[in-house]
């Protein structure tokens, strides 16, 4: 019953733009909380494997025509800096979507970049989504210092931010 309250929640703020979270990570400066996701590879992916590193997470769902929108610009982040440090990871958090279609996604807009399934939302609502596409930039501490719908513009300088952690804004 949960989930099915959840995937309503998420829908209607994702259809009406409400994407403020009741809880969970509220917003910058906030502590990524602890997580385990397995990949669509079947590898399991931990926030302490992603410590260390700058992050790009992004939740968003194969049905959601703004996550469509924004994966050229997550696969340009990806190609131009992940070779200088950005780890990404995208998270299908899991509303009415399934792993087949996670995968069907994937191979259809050829993204290298690793993705995970949320099956239970628990991820997504513990990190406060409740709109799709969410993206957050996490510094190598784990604090998220950028969380908004879209990548920001000055990608290459929030990298250097991220990278430098305790405190860096």
């Amino acid at each position: 019953m949960r989930i099915y309250r959840g995937m309503l929640i998420l829908f209607l703020l994702t259809v009406f733009g409400l994407a403020t979270p009741p809880r969970g990570v509220q917003g910058n400066d906030d502590l990524l909380p602890e997580f385990s996701l397995l990949t669509l590879e079947g590898e399991r992916i931990t926030r302490a494997d992603l410590l260390g590193h700058p992050l790009l997470l992004v939740f968003w769902t194969t049905w959601c025509p703004n996550c469509e929108r924004e994966l050229p610009n997550i696969k340009k982040a990806a190609a131009e800096l992940g070779p200088k440090g950005l780890k990404i990871l995208a998270i299908n958090a899991g509303v009415n979507d399934s792993v087949e279609r996670a995968r069907a996604y994937r191979e259809k807009h050829d993204i290298a970049y690793p993705l995970a399934f949320d099956h239970e939302f628990e991820v997504s609502a513990a990190v406060g989504i409740w709109g799709v596409p969410t993206v957050l930039l996490v510094d190598v501490d784990g604090v998220v210092r950028y969380r908004q719908p879209l990548l920001p513009k000055d990608m290459e300088q929030w990298l250097a931010r991220l990278g430098k952690g305790k405190g860096a804004r």
